[in-house]
């Protein structure tokens, strides 16, 4: 019995630490002037609010020619696909960094995010599972 629930831990939280893949996507000038810190951003978002280790979080800030929010351009899209975590916290947290660091509104990001299964995500030439 104690194996049994040892065993469901260790699967639980091994699922809940790993592979948090990002993309912020966005054709906001002053985002663009500094990606990595638009990257630095997420990154310290997901490993705060999704507790992920820095060695398993990638992040990936693309140009888009154009991205409109109710038809207003210089916005930002996030997408996150993760082994555990939730939307929420993470995209305050986001929206935060992004307003203080680039003066992007929250009304200007949008978000998603997709709780990924371990056979869905791979690294170092094989998946998680």
């Amino acid at each position: 019995c104690n194996h049994f629930f040892a065993h469901c831990f260790f699967v639980f939280k091994r699922q809940s630490e790993t592979m948090p893949l990002a993309t912020l996507m966005t054709d906001h000038p002053e985002v663009l002037k500094n990606p990595q810190k638009a990257a630095e951003i997420v990154h310290n978002a997901i490993k705060s609010k999704l507790g992920k280790p820095d060695m398993y979080i990638t992040v990936n800030v693309v140009k888009s020619e154009c991205i409109t929010v109710n038809k207003n351009k210089a916005s930002v899209v996030v997408t996150v696909e993760s082994i555990g975590g939730t939307l929420g916290p993470l995209c305050d947290e986001v929206c935060k960094g992004l307003t203080k660091e680039f003066n992007v509104s929250a009304d200007k990001v949008v978000m998603t995010f997709r709780n990924a299964d371990g056979k869905e995500f791979a690294m170092n030439g094989r998946t998680i599972f």
